[in-house]
């Protein structure tokens, strides 16, 4: 069965025994499958990228400092006397505002200009999802490292990083053979191989975030600067703490259960939403879209090819004469003159795509940018290739062009 496909053996993954690589301490283990990541990869936009709007987000590392609240006019001279390239910011959150360049180059200047950061106690950074993507790889045997598995896959797109999946079962490290390998694109190659050994790669979902000092979610502790929260009665301190003998009450919903529970009606309205968020390519092709019509499911149907108005030739058996039956002319007329209708419709419908298209700047725009995307790559030109540059094409920019 190829690629890993199939089923799993009887018994499930997680009762299969894992080999006996080189019994030795936990700290070994945690070695030995830790994750690996490119040696000195920063994040930054890819350099042959030409068009659409290259966001960079700026959070201010002073203590109680919210960026976003501040005097705009303020905040925009303080950019605009050093940074050169951009086109607009705008306010994200308190904590956050987005600075935009038109192109990619400015704004890796921008990401690697340290001497302007520390100045002004800044932090500068893209979000991952702006350049990067993270498979899964299933069936991996867990007598190979992080480190060895970076070394040795291969894949049409640039691998940056590999972590396994583990979890500690009594203070011991407990392997997966279920591995996440993240590349440089912002669409996943099919397959990846190992020395010559091929695998499918799976689509990640990552689990929904909540963060365990407020107990909200899409946020860590470590980043949270709400009060600390305790997920039994909700009040303001830590569960460790809680002598609370009244029923528990969710922070979230106040229902009867455990913050961190999976019972909480707004947690599984969040997983829901999680499972159900719209990719950009669903939203490009939306019919609610304001600017982009719904060609995939618009586009016009294939004419249908004439059939062949030729008798076929008298066929001669032993001692009987065949010979083929009588058409009407008026049937053959009849015939021929609807596919030519159609086929006059059809390439009426055909030029008036064409049309829309063309007056669409949007749509205009985007393929202009992949096809100087195309001439400018030096990789080998694939259909994936192709495919991921023409994404990144119409990512970048916005719907009003």
């Amino acid at each position: 069965m190829p690629d890993g496909d199939g089923e799993d053996p009887p018994g499930g993954t997680e009762k299969r025994k894992i080999p006996n690589r080189n019994p030795g301490t936990a700290a070994n283990d945690e070695d030995f499958y830790k994750a690996y990541v490119k040696p000195g990869y920063k994040r930054l936009f890819l350099e042959n990228s030409v068009s659409g709007d290259f966001n960079v987000f700026v959070e201010s590392t002073k203590d109680n400092e919210k960026i976003g609240n501040n005097n705009p006019i303020v905040t925009t001279n303080l950019f605009k006397n050093d940074i050169k390239g951009m086109t607009n910011i705008r306010r994200i959150n308190a904590n956050k505002i987005c600075v935009t360049f038109s192109q990619s180059s400015n704004a890796n200047n921008f990401l690697k200009n340290d001497q302007f950061l520390l100045k002004h106690q800044l932090k500068a950074y893209i979000p991952a999802t702006a350049v990067e993507t993270v498979g899964v790889l299933r069936y991996v045997p867990t007598s190979i490292s992080n480190e060895e598995l970076f070394k040795k896959l291969s894949s049409s797109f640039e691998i940056i990083g590999v972590r396994r999946f583990t979890k500690k079962d009594n203070g011991h490290i407990k392997p997966f053979q279920t591995v996440s390998v993240t590349f440089l694109s912002t669409t996943l190659p099919e397959y990846v191989y190992l020395d010559l050994f091929r695998f499918r790669v799976y689509q990640y979902n990552a689990p929904l975030l909540q963060c365990f000092k407020c107990f909200k979610f899409n946020h860590g502790a470590k980043i949270c600067k709400s009060e600390q929260k305790c997920s039994i009665c909700s009040e303001e301190h830590h569960f460790s703490v809680c002598t609370s003998n009244k029923v528990a009450k969710c922070v979230n919903c106040q229902g009867a259960h455990l913050a961190i529970s999976r019972d909480c009606p707004i947690k599984k309205q969040k997983i829901e939403d999680k499972k159900n968020k719209v990719t950009y390519a669903n939203v490009v092709l939306n019919k609610s879209s304001p600017t982009i019509k719904n060609y995939q499911t618009d586009f016009p149907t294939l004419s249908t090819p004439k059939p062949n108005s030729k008798p076929l030739p008298s066929r001669k058996t032993q001692g009987v004469s065949a010979s083929p039956t009588p058409i009407s002319t008026a049937s053959v007329d009849t015939s021929t003159s609807s596919i030519e209708n159609k086929e006059q419709s059809q390439n009426m419908s055909n030029e008036k795509l064409i049309d829309e298209i063309l007056s669409n700047d949007y749509i205009r725009k985007g393929l202009i940018g992949a096809l100087v995307a195309i001439g400018n790559e030096k990789r080998a030109i694939t259909n994936s290739v192709i495919q991921e540059i023409l994404i990144n094409s119409f990512k970048g920019r916005s719907f009003d062009g």
